[in-house]
């Protein structure tokens, strides 16, 4: 796929995931933009700035499978470096409706 309609199927999947209260709506809340993984992995990679926030994640599974599905994404691997122990690197929940997981 071209890097141009690859970018503009992440844009609506994330403006998507936002309306949907999957993703916060906020853009300071990103470390980062997300993004696909490598190529060939349909996983998209969302940075997020608070483990709060991501433990207080409860997206509409049944939405978010189909627009994962419209837009070639397996699964949603949400993450942050603010941990709950300072032994931990990163703290991530991973939601894969298009899969069943």
């Amino acid at each position: 796929m071209e890097d141009g309609e690859e970018r503009r199927k992440l844009h609506h999947f994330i403006a998507f995931c936002k309306s949907a209260e999957i993703l916060p709506a906020s853009s300071s809340t990103a470390q980062t933009p997300p993004k696909r993984g490598a190529p060939g992995l349909d996983q998209l990679m969302i940075p997020i700035r608070s483990k709060d926030t991501i433990l207080e994640l409860n997206p509409d599974l049944i939405n978010l499978g189909l627009s994962n599905r419209k837009h070639g994404i397996r699964a949603n691997h949400i993450f942050s470096t603010d941990t709950f122990s300072e032994d931990c690197v990163t703290y991530s929940r991973h939601f894969a409706p298009a899969v069943g997981m």
